[in-house]
């Protein structure tokens, strides 16, 4: 009976943890250690909810930047073929414009070799008229028959620098032979006034007479359809007044000196002189 007695209270200490003295080693009661457990599974169980949570989060932020750069490697992959035909439609562009481009040159150097086959044969109509002649060599424009040539003034020195046509009908249809010409080669047109003193005046009355009249005729190749940019127009003294109109293009092989005064002899009929011709 007293071993019996004895163990339920071993039994019961373990179970129940009766009072017992702090400095006893005895075993733990079982009641402590399942609340224990119970204490230890409930943190585990809470921690591991938490992790899962955090784990699906992590999970679903890394599907989500999976899916990002699927949709940015797809974007990238179209951007790339529209990027790619793009510059094929450019090379294809730059190679049809550089086609085009040596065909203009071609046409270009062709006009630039040839232009006797679509200008010269005009100029022969032109001169038919009668009026004037061109110089294929140089470009320089004769002038025929005294058809520009300038009325002389009567008291040179004494009154206004001015120039007037002879004839204005007959310098009408010589400045328009020449525009028609100027017309067919499309370039620079140089004017020369060359201009001799003659009696009354000095120099430089001379000179601005000189200068009206190739202000003038400048105004005249102007009215007649030459572009006024093309044209340029110089003064000079020389051995007799006359004005030198030259068509400045490569199509000609070089200029002429100014054309040399023409003999004191009578003017006979049919003979040709000088462009815009003043006699003294």
């Amino acid at each position: 009976a007293e071993h019996a007695a004895a163990a339920r209270a071993h039994v019961e200490a373990l179970v129940i943890g009766p009072d017992r003295d702090a400095s006893a080693e005895a075993p733990r009661p079982i009641g402590d250690m399942v609340a224990g457990l119970r204490e230890q599974l409930a943190t585990l169980t809470t921690a591991a909810v938490e992790d899962t949570a955090q784990w699906r989060t992590t999970a679903d932020r890394w599907h989500k930047e999976k899916e990002d750069a699927v949709a940015a490697a797809e974007a990238a992959r179209v951007a790339t073929a529209g990027s790619e035909a793009a510059l094929a439609r450019i090379q294809e562009d730059v190679e049809s414009m550089r086609r085009e481009l040596t065909a203009a040159r071609e046409a270009i150097d062709k006009m630039k070799k040839a232009p006797a086959s679509q200008a010269l044969s005009q100029v022969q109509v032109v001169e038919k008229r009668g009026h004037i002649r061109l110089d294929r060599r140089s470009g320089q424009v004769e002038v025929l028959g005294g058809g520009m040539d300038f009325v002389v003034p009567k008291t040179p020195g004494k009154e206004e620098p001015l120039a007037t046509f002879k004839d204005a009908a007959s310098a009408e249809r010589v400045l328009a032979d020449v525009a028609e010409l100027w017309t067919l080669f499309d370039g620079p047109v140089d004017l020369e006034m060359q201009f001799r003193a003659g009696k009354g005046g000095n120099t430089a009355w001379w000179n601005a007479q000189a200068a009206a009249q190739a202000a003038f005729l400048k105004d005249k190749l102007e009215s007649a359809g030459v572009d006024a940019m093309m044209i340029s127009t110089t003064v000079s003294q020389g051995a007799d007044t006359n004005a030198r109109i030259v068509f400045k293009r490569d199509v000609f092989e070089a200029s002429s000196p100014v054309a040399p005064a023409p003999s004191s002899a009578p003017e006979k009929k049919g003979e040709r002189r000088p462009a815009g011709k003043s006699p003294r």
